[in-house]
């Protein structure tokens, strides 16, 4: 369980995250491009997204909901079509590797759309 956010006390904190390393590398370059540290780079990036009042994007709506075992099963056994929430056959949500998720909410990586 997660434990509830402290506010800072001092001038400095520290925050730690998790985040998929494919994301991590991207920022990493696009900081090497800029020419800034991480560091500056993210502390920036926060700070615009909290001026602009960003918010989560709400999920798209989905074409299909995430198959269970037992939809591939009776997808195979009658020969029917079973769609993955972006209207694909074949997703890479399908598989845990192709899949990155945060505090509980799942995203697909060949599509970035949320699926759970």
């Amino acid at each position: 369980m997660p434990r509830t956010p402290q506010k800072a006390t001092g001038q400095t904190a520290y925050l730690q995250i998790r985040l998929p390393g494919w994301l991590k590398n991207q920022i990493i370059d696009r900081c090497e491009t800029d020419s800034i540290s991480l560091n500056a780079w993210l502390i920036e990036a926060l700070q615009t997204a909290i001026r602009n009042d960003l918010q989560l994007p709400t999920p798209p709506p989905a074409k299909a909901p995430l198959p269970t075992t037992a939809d591939m099963i009776r997808q195979w056994a009658t020969g029917e079509r079973v769609l993955t929430p972006c209207g694909k056959e074949l997703c890479a949500a399908l598989d845990d590797e192709g899949r990155w998720s945060h505090d509980g909410m799942g995203f697909c990586n060949e599509c970035g759309i949320r699926v759970i």
